[in-house]
């Protein structure tokens, strides 16, 4: 049995989100509607089961804020509108992954939320990784990074 992996990339953002075993090839927002196009043909996608289903992931690749010197990441700000929680993971260095969750204020608009992020955490590179099994738009993503003085 094969495994159906899709990755769709925001061409203004560059974020890149995954779906699992989504048996779409690319997706279109046409006229109020979602479709999603594969070998077989164009599906709408307006029923609640096949949207409940899937698990958006997206992930930003290694960052190093522009300076190889370790850093700290106190907050992590998300520009969103979603149905349910959405799952942040923060790694440093590609090294463990460390959860925590953003929980949304309304879902009519987009709105900035905030999530701390944990003090012991420094690094030079940086992996943040987001999830939503539910609804989830985002807009924009800020972390606020410093950097940490050498010390002799």
């Amino acid at each position: 049995m094969s495994q159906l992996l899709t990755h769709v990339v925001n061409t203004v953002t560059a974020a890149v989100t995954t779906f699992n075993d989504y048996p779409f090839n690319s997706m279109v927002k046409f006229q109020g509607a979602m479709l999603g196009a594969s070998d077989a043909g164009l599906t709408l996608l307006d029923d609640e089961t096949s949207v409940e289903e899937i698990t958006s992931t997206m992930g930003t690749g290694l960052i190093h804020f522009g300076t190889v010197q370790q850093k700290r990441c106190s907050d992590f700000y998300l520009s969103m509108r979603a149905l349910g929680d959405v799952t942040l993971r923060v790694s440093v260095d590609e090294g463990e992954k460390f959860e925590y969750t953003i929980r949304p204020l309304d879902i009519s608009t987009i709105k900035t939320r905030r999530s701390p992020i944990g003090k012991g955490l420094k690094g030079t590179y940086w992996y943040f990784e987001l999830e939503c099994s539910d609804y989830f738009d985002f807009d924009a993503m800020n972390i606020a990074a410093v950097p940490v003085s050498r010390r002799l």
